[in-house]
């Protein structure tokens, strides 16, 4: 399980969430949902060291002016610090984000130190070996850097082996290379784009590319499985040429004549959301750790339902760790909310407008009562979060 606590960051003024490997987020529009992939986004930006307008959009971040990148809740200023962490029972990782609301500034983590119970005995030891060797070396409290000697205080040893840890478990989740994935359709048919952020940009860009590399490493046979889903679905193949233009998949319907495939302009726009979602799974390239913002895109209730579903059987095979957030309530029959990997959420504001999450937890069906499913339940307004005006 991985805590995630934000403060302070767009429609969030406090939000702490236990995340397990897929965890789904549902609610009304503009409830904060999308909001809370983009602060894993500015988490794991800062992490990076790269807290850029260009490093920030790459990542699936909606960049606006900065002083609404912060809460607009009249108990804060337009000033105050954006604080983030993610963390587990042994470790974290936080970042203070400041911003000085220039025009041209750039936000800046003020975070010098990252607190765990299992660090402090190794900093004694090293503190005990900076008192030891004054004995034995005249240059015992100094470090080589570029071939120069500087001087380094137990102080700053300390916050280096605390940013050290951090870093070491923001890569051991999978925070460093965390994208927050939005496809498009159009994007998704032109094989021709590339994407700058390999191997897929977070509209899709890249998808032709990480076919042709599913392929060579044998992989593309379990994304073909994965298609399945689709009840027409028979085959998929991957045709290049001398330039990117002349790139296409050739499908093939069952019940069309074997003999003549169709390409990816042809193909609904569901079956090409299903293949990115795959190869994004299955890929050994792709992060670790991502989301996909609005899951449910152009697929019926139960291609939602079945959509998650191969992501909670994926993610635990190819090791992922997944946010996603829908609107569509089919989205909700694919968890088993019994297996405490697979987790739901309901998003909303609260009078105060305010963005909120509760966790739905399982409820075991009285004997002879007849089951209701999480669509259902949420459609009555069991799970709450529904629009007031729904």
């Amino acid at each position: 399980m991985v805590t995630l606590k934000v403060q302070n960051f767009k429609s969030i003024d406090e939000l702490e969430l236990d995340l397990g490997r897929v965890n789904l987020l549902i609610g009304e529009n503009g409830c904060g949902k999308t909001s809370i992939l983009e602060a894993i986004g500015m988490a794991a930006a800062a992490a990076n060291q790269d807290l850029s307008g260009g490093a920030l959009k790459a990542r699936g971040i909606r960049v606006t002016d900065p002083s609404w990148m912060r809460s607009a809740f009249v108990e804060h200023t337009k000033t105050m610090p954006v604080h983030l962490e993610m963390s587990s029972e042994k470790a974290a990782y936080r970042a203070i984000l400041t911003h000085d609301n220039t025009a041209y500034g750039v936000w800046h983590d003020q975070a010098k130190v990252v607190f765990s119970p299992e660090r402090d005995s190794a900093i004694e030891v090293l503190e005990d070996l900076l008192r030891e060797l004054p004995a034995r070396s005249a240059t015992a409290s100094t470090l080589d850097a570029n071939g120069e000697r500087i001087r380094v205080s137990p102080s700053t040893l300390r916050s280096m082996i605390y940013y050290a840890h951090s870093l070491g478990f923001a890569d051991g989740i999978g925070l460093l290379q965390y994208l927050a994935y939005a496809p498009r359709e159009d994007v998704l048919r032109d094989l021709a784009r590339d994407s700058d952020v390999e191997p897929i940009g977070v509209h899709g860009e890249g998808l032709f590319k990480l076919l042709e590399v599913l392929t060579s490493e044998g992989l593309l046979p379990a994304v073909k499985e994965q298609l399945a889903l689709l009840g027409w679905f028979d085959d998929i193949s991957v045709t290049t040429g001398v330039n990117p233009s002349s790139r296409t998949l050739q499908l093939r319907d069952i019940f069309l004549d074997g003999t003549t495939p169709f390409d990816q302009r042809s193909a609904n726009e569901g079956f090409l959301f299903v293949l990115l979602y795959a190869c994004l799974l299955i890929s050994p390239h792709t992060p670790r750790f991502f989301a996909i913002d609005n899951v449910d895109s152009a697929l019926n209730p139960k291609l939602c339902a079945g959509t998650v579903r191969m992501f909670a059987e994926l993610t635990k095979k190819y090791d992922k760790r997944v946010v996603l957030t829908a609107h569509n309530p089919g989205a909700l029959d694919g968890l088993n909310l019994h297996d405490d990997d697979l987790r739901l959420f309901v998003v909303y504001r609260n009078t105060e407008g305010k963005t909120r999450a509760r966790r739905i937890m399982p409820v075991d069906v009285p004997a002879g009562a007849e089951p209701v499913r999480l669509s259902e339940a949420f459609l009555r307004g069991y799970l709450g979060a529904l629009p007031t005006n729904f």
